[in-house]
C-alpha cells in the first residue's frame, strides 16, 4: 500500500487514512492550545510585574524619608530609584496598551491613585531633615495607602485580558 491517500473503487477513504488525519488535526488542535497557554503565562508574569512596580510606589516616601544625609551621593541614589521606577512605570503603560487593554486602563487609573495617595508624604519626606540615629528610623506611617479598590480592578482586568479561549474585546 502506497503511503498515499487511497481511495478504494467505493470511494471511502481508508480507515487508517482519516485516523491519521484525526490525529495530525488533534495534534496541531493541541500544539496551538499550549502555545497559547505560554504566551498567556508570559502576559500573567508581566502583569504581575506591572503590579508589583506600581507598588514599589508606595515605598518612595519612606526611602526618602529615611534617608540618613542629603549628600550629594544620597540624593542621586534616590532620584535613581525614583526614575527606574518611572521607566518600569512607563514600560508597563506602553507594554499593557499593546498586549492587555483592559488592563492597561486599570493600571493607568492604579498608578494615578497610588501617586495622588503618596505626593505629599514624598514632598514632606524631601522636606524632613535626615535621620540620623537608628531611633529615628522608626518614623510610623506617613500616609494612608488605601488603593484596593484601583488593585482589584486591575487584578480583574488582566484576568478579563488573559483567556485560554478569547472572548469578545468590548
Amino acid at each position: 500500500m502506497l503511503s498515499t491517500v487511497v481511495i478504494e473503487e467505493s470511494g471511502i477513504i481508508d480507515t487508517s487514512v482519516i485516523v491519521a488525519i484525526v490525529g495530525g488535526v488533534g495534534a496541531f488542535v493541541g500544539i496551538l492550545f499550549d502555545r497559547r497557554r505560554q504566551a498567556l503565562e508570559r502576559k500573567r508574569e508581566m502583569a504581575a510585574d506591572a503590579l508589583s512596580d506600581a507598588l514599589q510606589w508606595l515605598e518612595v516616601a519612606y526611602r526618602i524619608r529615611r534617608r540618613t544625609s542629603d549628600s550629594p551621593a544620597e540624593l542621586g541614589r534616590l532620584v535613581e530609584h525614583i526614575h527606574t521606577l518611572q521607566e518600569k512605570h512607563t514600560f508597563h503603560t506602553s507594554w499593557l496598551q499593546l498586549e492587555l487593554p483592559h488592563a492597561h486602563e486599570a493600571y493607568d487609573a492604579l498608578l494615578a491613585k497610588l501617586r495622588t495617595l503618596s505626593s505629599q508624604a514624598i514632598k514632606a519626606a524631601w522636606d524632613a531633615d535626615p535621620i540620623v540615629t537608628a531611633a529615628d528610623m522608626n518614623i510610623g506611617s506617613l500616609f494612608e495607602p488605601d488603593a484596593g479598590t484601583e488593585c482589584e480592578a486591575y487584578v480583574a482586568a488582566v484576568r478579563r485580558d488573559i483567556r485560554l479561549i478569547p472572548v469578545g474585546r468590548g
